[in-house]
C-alpha cells in the first residue's frame, strides 16, 4: 500500500501544473487511488469500469475524477458492510466527455462527516476552465421498491472544444 501511495503522490505532484492530461494518465492515476482504498475496504469494494480504449488519449483537466470516486466510496461503503459496487463510465458525445460515477446509498443513513470540499471544489474548477454552471450533475435514482437500493450519479461533462467553438 505504501508503494502505491508514494506512486500515487508521485503523479499528483508531477501533474500540478498541467493544464491537461490524456485520459489514460487520469484512469491510471485513478486505479492508484482505487488500489489504495481496496486496501481498506478489501472485498466489499467492487469497480466497474467502462471505457472505450479509443478515448485514452483525448485530453482532459487534471483532478476531476479522483474526488468523483472519493465521494463515492465515502457515501456508498462507509455507512454499510456489505459489498458496493462503484461504477465508473466514460462515453464521448458530440460536444463532450461524459463521465458517470455512481454508488448505491442508503437515504436514511447519516452521511459521512468530511470537508464538504469535493463536489463544490469541481464546480469550481469547472466554472474557473469553462465559465458554466452546469457541467458536474448529480442525480439520486430511487430503486424500484424496498428492496432495490437508491443510486447516486455523479456525471461530469468536459467540453471538447473551447467555449468559443462551440
Amino acid at each position: 500500500m505504501l508503494i502505491k501511495l508514494s506512486a500515487f503522490l508521485r503523479h499528483t505532484l508531477r501533474k500540478e501544473d498541467d493544464q491537461q492530461v490524456s485520459l489514460q494518465s487520469e484512469l491510471d492515476e485513478l486505479d492508484l487511488y482505487l488500489d489504495i482504498e481496496k486496501v481498506r475496504f478489501g472485498d466489499r469494494l467492487v469497480v466497474s469500469k467502462e471505457v472505450p480504449a479509443s478515448l485514452g488519449d483525448k485530453m482532459i483537466p487534471p483532478f476531476l475524477l479522483q474526488p468523483l470516486v472519493e465521494n463515492a466510496i465515502k457515501f456508498g461503503l462507509y455507512d454499510t458492510l456489505g459489498s458496493v459496487i462503484i461504477r465508473i463510465s466514460v462515453r464521448e458525445t458530440e460536444h463532450f466527455y461524459t463521465f458517470e460515477i455512481s454508488n448505491p446509498f442508503e437515504k436514511d443513513s447519516v452521511a459521512p462527516k468530511g470537508t464538504g470540499f469535493g463536489l463544490s471544489g469541481i464546480s469550481r474548477r469547472l466554472y474557473l476552465l469553462y465559465a458554466r454552471n452546469d457541467l458536474l450533475q448529480i442525480e439520486k435514482v430511487a430503486g424500484e421498491n424496498a428492496e432495490e437500493t437508491d443510486i447516486y450519479i455523479a456525471r461530469l461533462l468536459i467540453p471538447k472544444e473551447s467555449m468559443q467553438d462551440l
